[in-house]
C-alpha cells in the first residue's frame, strides 16, 4: 500500500460529492416539496432553527455516510471505492465508528461552519454584521487549507487526519496503480 495523493483524493470526493448531491436533491428536495409549509417555517423563522434543521438534514447524513463507510469492512465511500482508497488509523488498521466520526466531524466542521455564519446573515440574527463577515472569511481560509494543505504535507494527509490520527492509502485498484 501507498500513501493516496491529494489529486486522487479530491477525485474520490468527487464521485461522494455526487451521491451527496442526489441525496440533497431527492430526498430533501422531495420532501420540502411535500411539506412545503413545514420546511418554510424551518428556514425561515430564526438562524437557530435553520441551522438545527439543516444539521439534521444535511450535514448528519452526510456526516453519518463517511463515518459509517470508512469505519465499515470496505473502510471508504463509495468516492474512495471507486478510485481505490482505503481509510486507516495510524497503525494501518480499520477505523473504529468513534474513530471514524471524530474524522468526519472534523471534515465537514468548515462546511457546517459556513451554514451557520450564512444563517446568521440571512436570517434576523443579534450576531454583529462584523462578526458574521469575519466568520464567512475565517471559514474560506479553513477551506483553502483543506483544499492546499494535502499537497504539501509529505505523506499528503489532510488537517483532520493529522488530528485524528488517520491515513488514506491506495489499494485494490488495479488501474489506479501506476
Amino acid at each position: 500500500m501507498r500513501r493516496a495523493g491529494a489529486g486522487r483524493r479530491i477525485f474520490a470526493f468527487g464521485f461522494d460529492y455526487f451521491l451527496i448531491l442526489l441525496y440533497g436533491i431527492g430526498v430533501v428536495g422531495s420532501a420540502a416539496f411535500l411539506f412545503r409549509e413545514t420546511f418554510t417555517s424551518l428556514f425561515t423563522h430564526s438562524p437557530l432553527t435553520a441551522q438545527v434543521s439543516g444539521f439534521v438534514l444535511i450535514t448528519l447524513p452526510v456526516v453519518l455516510y463517511f463515518s459509517v463507510s470508512e469505519s465499515s469492512r470496505y473502510q471508504g465511500t463509495w468516492g474512495k471505492r471507486r478510485v481505490g482508497l482505503i481509510v486507516t488509523d495510524h497503525s494501518g488498521e480499520k477505523l473504529p465508528l468513534g474513530k471514524s466520526l471524530l474524522r468526519s466531524g472534523v471534515k465537514f466542521l468548515p462546511w457546517e461552519l459556513a451554514h451557520f455564519f450564512i444563517w446568521q446573515a440571512a436570517l434576523p440574527s443579534s450576531l454583529p454584521p462584523g462578526a458574521v463577515v469575519a466568520g464567512l472569511v475565517g471559514v474560506n481560509v479553513l477551506l483553502i487549507i483543506y483544499v492546499v494543505f494535502p499537497f504539501f504535507e509529505k505523506n499528503s494527509r489532510n488537517v483532520y487526519d493529522l488530528l485524528v490520527g488517520t491515513s488514506v492509502y491506495t489499494k485494490g485498484c488495479r488501474r489506479c496503480e501506476p
